[in-house]
């Protein structure tokens, strides 16, 4: 997993509460494959992608455009009544 991603995924951890991550989730059309997920309802979940799109500006990421696009490159799926927000080919531990 790049750098980059592996500090999305600590942001990420930062601010969604541990009992609404997944790191096995298997989404639509993944065929098994597993990948790090939020659950929530979809205000919590876009709320987590604020406060890490504000950390990353506030910090001064430098690769802060790239790392807007793929925070944001997330598909998402109904979950019960909630949202489950997932990265294909994003694996919740460090490589």
């Amino acid at each position: 997993m790049s750098d980059l991603k592996e500090r999305l995924l600590s942001a990420i951890r930062r601010f969604c509460p541990e009992d609404n991550i997944r790191e096995d989730y298997s989404g639509r059309g993944m065929y098994g494959a597993e990948c790090f997920a939020i659950t929530g309802s979809d205000r919590e979940c876009r709320g987590v992608l604020v406060y890490v799109i504000e950390m990353m500006h506030d910090e001064g990421w430098e690769d802060f455009g790239d790392a807007v696009d793929l925070l944001l490159g997330y598909d998402w799926d109904q979950f019960g009544f909630d949202k489950v927000y997932y990265w294909p080919g994003w694996k919740g531990e460090p490589s």
